[in-house]
């Protein structure tokens, strides 16, 4: 036995054979911690994907949160329309009818109409009483 580890070949051949079993070893292991790795930096990626975009709709619903408070301090002042009036004035815009100032203005200080029909007859009747008197000859 004295005899091979005295052979300098025979103890470079141990020597690489064990280096070699010691790379593949630490190369397995490295590879498995890379892979391991790779999985949890996709896992934290796709987590920061989901934070951006709850933190995007977050912000949205604070805009709107604030918003609709904007709009609720400004219909308890009476600087704003009601739900049904504005959807009726939703429906003149849509078949285009346009509305004089003077006609939303007065809609806007008249809270006790609170049916689409008594909202639309005032709408007509201002509209009439308008277009008579602006083709009033002087």
């Amino acid at each position: 036995m004295m005899e091979l580890l005295n052979n300098p070949w025979i103890t470079h051949i141990t020597i690489t054979v064990l280096a070699l079993l010691l790379g593949m070893y630490v190369g397995q292991t490295s590879s498995h911690d890379m892979e391991l790795a790779e999985e949890l930096a996709e896992e934290v990626s796709s987590l920061e994907e989901e934070l951006n975009s709850k933190q995007a709709m977050l912000a949205q619903l604070d805009l709107a949160i604030d918003v609709a408070r904007a709009e609720l301090q400004d219909y308890r002042e009476g600087k704003t329309f009601t739900l049904i009036q504005t959807e009726v004035l939703d429906s003149y815009e849509r078949a285009g009818i346009r509305l004089s100032a003077d006609i939303l203005e007065e809609l806007l200080f008249n809270k006790q109409l609170n049916t689409v029909t008594e909202i639309k007859h005032f709408i007509e009747t201002q509209r009439a009483n308008w277009k008579l008197e602006n083709t009033k000859k002087i």
